[in-house]
């Protein structure tokens, strides 16, 4: 996942279906990380998560 957001550089990125180790490390802790080595912000989804593309 790092090497895709390193390589296109979105203005966003969304977290989605979390498998057991994702979820046992905790989504929002996972998603800081990738953000604060990526320079891009990163989400973790939740149930129910909407967002606005526009």
């Amino acid at each position: 996942m790092e090497h895709v957001l390193r390589e296109c550089r979105p203005g966003r990125a969304v977290l989605t279906h979390f498998g057991m180790t994702m979820l046992k490390k905790d989504p929002r802790r996972a998603a800081d990380e990738l953000s604060d080595r990526c320079g891009i912000p990163v989400l973790a989804a939740k149930d129910g998560m909407m967002m606005r593309l526009s």
